[in-house]
């Protein structure tokens, strides 16, 4: 993790503007942002809800993925994922949901439920774009690499300096790779991932 340097949306363009002489456009930070939503999966992005069970549920604004989810019943019910064709072609009702697919935004369950429990949902949430000087976020603070070389690569790509673009391209990769297996080694500690017979790993 990089988050010794700890700096805004104002900081990080002088920052920027320092290194390279110039500005970059308003364009490359919308770009790196849209990089990180779909690259990035790090514990700074998981935010948790709750939803009420139903044949198909709404996911919040800014979803990306799943990390986790079950229906809050005793004992508690894990929703196993599975695709929208899989799910239609076993599409029955009347019984306790047990999977899900996901598509459009919308989560659909199987069993169609007769019930309205609890669904507990705990998802990767999308990074929204830096606009106020005075604005950060949690991956700024903690992997500020992550944004100085995306910049850095797409103000290249932008002037077609393909040979500048390659070269930061390299460091916002590494960046990237860096923060996702940080991430993976806080959360389990190094140890492997038991996966449970039903369950996705």
């Amino acid at each position: 993790m990089d988050g010794d340097i700890l700096m805004n949306f104002g900081e990080l363009k002088a920052a920027l503007l320092a290194e390279i002489g110039r500005a970059p456009s308003d364009l490359t930070y919308q770009l790196v942002t849209s990089d990180i939503n779909r690259a990035l999966r790090v514990s700074e992005m998981v935010q948790s809800t709750t939803l009420t069970e139903a044949a198909s549920i709404t996911l919040p604004a800014g979803f990306l993925g799943v990390v986790d989810v079950y229906l809050d019943t005793d004992p508690r019910v894990t929703l196993t994922p599975t695709t929208k064709t899989a799910l239609n072609r076993s599409n029955r009702t009347g019984q306790t949901a047990c999977e899900y697919a996901i598509e459009d935004g919308i989560m659909y369950l199987n069993p169609a439920p007769q019930t309205t429990e609890t669904v507990n949902l705990t998802y990767y949430s999308r990074v929204a774009d830096l606009s106020a000087d005075s604005d950060t976020n949690d991956i700024l603070t903690n992997y500020p690499s992550i944004y100085v070389y995306g910049a850095l690569t797409h103000h290249a790509a932008l002037k077609q300096d393909a040979q500048k673009a390659a070269l930061w391209k390299v460091g916002y990769d590494d960046a990237i790779n860096g923060a996702n297996k940080n991430d993976l080694k806080t959360k389990y500690a190094g140890a492997p991932i038991k996966v449970y017979a039903g369950t996705a790993p």
